[in-house]
């Protein structure tokens, strides 16, 4: 609720301050209604405070973005076709918030039943990569969110599929999504630095 809410103030004051036609004040609010948990998990760090209170910062910032993506996309679908029905609007997001929390909790139950059944850190690691990229990929192509799928698969696997690991696996599977998500935060961070007009900066 807090990211539509941030959308609807942000879209609802560009459009009124600024003569913006709402629509596209809506999309805009949709791009910068969620909200970026990096410099406060540095601080969480550096105060040692608990590893759950991370987690679940982290775990609600990637429920925002989700929400954050579904929302864009009907605001820009609402913006480029010039009819926008409010009712629409709020069945098209339960379905696809919906449908892609529903599908990723089923790929993310089934992997960690066969997480339970195999006793090899490669297998294991390769089935957390699998479910992560094809819980994406499957969500797609049935038209629901693929982001609150891969989301709602993580995390579940990595709260149900880690009772089943031997101590290794868990330090392999963890240790390699970690330095996935070190890799991906810096590709992001250097792609938004290699966009950046210094002169007009």
């Amino acid at each position: 609720p807090g990211v539509l809410i941030a959308m609807l103030i942000v879209g609802g004051t560009l459009a009124w301050a600024g003569g913006i036609p709402l629509a596209l004040a809506l999309v805009f609010g949709a791009l910068i209604a969620a909200t970026d948990p990096v410099s406060v998990l540095a601080i969480f760090r550096r105060l040692g405070a608990p590893k759950r209170l991370e987690v679940l910062l982290e775990a609600e910032s990637l429920f925002n973005d989700g929400t954050a993506i579904v929302l864009y996309n009907l605001a820009l679908a609402g913006a480029l076709s010039g009819a926008f029905s409010v009712w629409d609007g709020v069945l098209d997001f339960l379905w696809v918030a919906a449908g892609g929390l529903a599908l990723g909790l089923l790929l993310g139950w089934v992997t960690a039943q066969l997480l339970a059944r195999v006793d090899d850190y490669l297998v294991e690691t390769t089935l957390t990569t699998v479910v992560a990229f094809g819980s994406y990929l499957l969500a797609e192509q049935m038209l629901v969110s693929g982001v609150l799928a891969v989301l709602a698969a993580g995390l579940v696997t990595g709260s149900l599929g880690t009772r089943g690991m031997s101590p290794t696996t868990r330090i392999v599977v963890f240790n390699f999504w970690e330095y996935a998500a070190f890799l991906a935060n810096s590709a992001i961070f250097l792609l938004i630095g290699l966009n950046i007009d210094l002169g007009l900066l």
